[in-house]
Parts: C-alpha cells; structure tokens; sequence
C-alpha cells in the first residue's frame, strides 16, 4: 500500500484493533469496472465493514457486551 498511496481510499480499518479490509461498497460497486487494482485489492485483503462508529464486527459486539455489562454495574463490587 505503501507504493500505490491512492489505493487506501479503498481500504477499511476498525479503529480499535486495526484490521483491515476493503471497502465492500466501492470496490464491488456494480458502477465501477472492474479495475486491476480493484482485483489486486480483493486478493490481498477480506472485505471489512465498519459500523457508523468506525469499529469491524468483532469489535462492535465487544463494545456493545461492554457498555450493557457497565449499565447493569450498580456501584457495588461485591457482586463481581
């Protein structure tokens, strides 16, 4: 990615753990032929999609589990 720097704008990257992927919409975008470096991107990186907080799947479920886990915390440490 380093030699083609205009590419990135076609690649995701979850702010929490840093994986990284294509942007599924761009680079599979029916509008869009079908470039080389478009075939380039999807043999080197997994499509990544990003929630609207900029975090892939994985991370979002832990964010969620995490902030019910802290609502349900009633300030008394004797329960954990």
């Amino acid at each position: 990615m380093r030699r083609y720097p205009k590419l990135n704008k076609w690649i995701n990257e979850c702010w929490l753990c840093h994986c990284q992927g294509y942007d599924r919409f761009i680079v599979e975008n029916p509008n869009n032929e079908q470039t080389i470096a478009a075939r380039n991107i999807k043999s080197f990186f997994r499509p990544l999609d990003l929630d609207e907080d900029g975090l892939c799947e994985a991370c979002s479920r832990l964010s969620k589990k995490q902030s019910s886990d802290d609502e349900e915390y009633d300030g008394d440490a004797s329960k954990f």
